[in-house]
């Protein structure tokens, strides 16, 4: 019996399918060649972390925790979008508390995960 092996990128992909009905909001993800080996989440990271380094170190802001990087990088954001004539930024910033993303991981992906295990699917 020859085993299918799912990428983690499949698993993406899968979860992506399920979103709307797991979350109750839409989601999409854009294919881009990157040709670096890194994904566009990568690219965007590093857009709003570079940003943020280089407002903190020219407004001597302290940015101490998790919520203050997400409140500085959503009004950035906003602010960015405005000064282009925009109503909407480019990037929308989300905040979810750890303890959100670990009882999301528990209650849906892993239950999908082992779901791809018993039908011989996914890695074991």
């Amino acid at each position: 019996m020859v085993q299918q092996v799912v990428s983690t990128n499949n698993l993406n992909i899968l979860n992506l399918a399920f979103h709307k009905e797991d979350f109750g909001i839409d989601a999409c993800w854009t294919y881009t060649a990157t040709g670096h080996g890194n994904g566009p989440g990568d690219g965007v990271g590093g857009l709003i972390k570079s940003t943020a380094r280089r407002h903190t170190l020219l407004k001597n802001i302290l940015l101490s925790s998790a919520r203050e990087f997400y409140e500085f990088s959503k009004k950035q954001q906003m602010e960015t979008a405005k000064a282009s004539g925009k109503n909407e930024p480019s990037v929308h910033v989300f905040f979810l508390e750890a303890r959100k993303v670990n009882q999301i991981k528990m209650d849906i992906i892993h239950a999908r995960n082992n779901i791809l295990k018993t039908t011989g699917l996914a890695k074991t």
